[in-house]
């Protein structure tokens, strides 16, 4: 006797629509979000992080914010943040502008020590990636890498590094 194969099927997954529990609540108006919940003595708390990469905190006023209604807390977090604690979010996020104002950023100098080791590893996956799709053609190999380095050259001499 023998049997015939049979097609395999997916089990109601694939091309098939899925209940949604949660989308009657949604349209409702009914659905809690985090942002919903509220305790007796709830705190709020809102972050500030640095507008560019590898900046650090050079100066920071925090009188301004710390002095305004609602506020409980103000932290510098790790050199390139800082973290506003207060009764409500709105006080929270008042606060933050407050603190935009009065705070100064600079480039974290230790990033001129790495900046030689991110350049050679930046040259050797280009010169990786550019020999994997020219594999045989030397001349094309060379041209593409010259261009990188070029490219790198370029950005070290706009941002001031040797």
């Amino acid at each position: 006797m023998t049997i015939a194969p049979t097609k395999p099927r997916l089990r109601g997954v694939v091309g098939e629509s899925a209940p949604r529990a949660d989308a009657p609540p949604k349209v409702k108006g009914e659905f809690l979000y985090g942002s919903d919940l509220a305790r007796e003595g709830m705190l709020y708390g809102a972050t500030l992080r640095s507008p560019h990469a590898h900046a650090r905190i050079v100066r920071i006023d925090v009188a301004a914010a710390r002095n305004m209604p609602g506020v409980r807390a103000v932290v510098p977090l790790f050199g390139n943040a800082v973290a506003v604690v207060a009764d409500s979010y709105f006080e929270a996020s008042q606060a933050l502008a407050a603190l935009q104002k009065a705070i100064q950023w600079a480039w974290d100098t230790n990033q001129e020590k790495i900046w030689p080791l991110l350049h050679d590893m930046l040259e050797r996956e280009l010169l990786k990636s550019a020999m994997e799709r020219l594999e045989g053609n030397e001349t094309q190999i060379g041209e593409r890498l010259e261009m990188a380095r070029g490219t790198v050259r370029k950005r070290r001499e706009e941002y001031g590094l040797k």
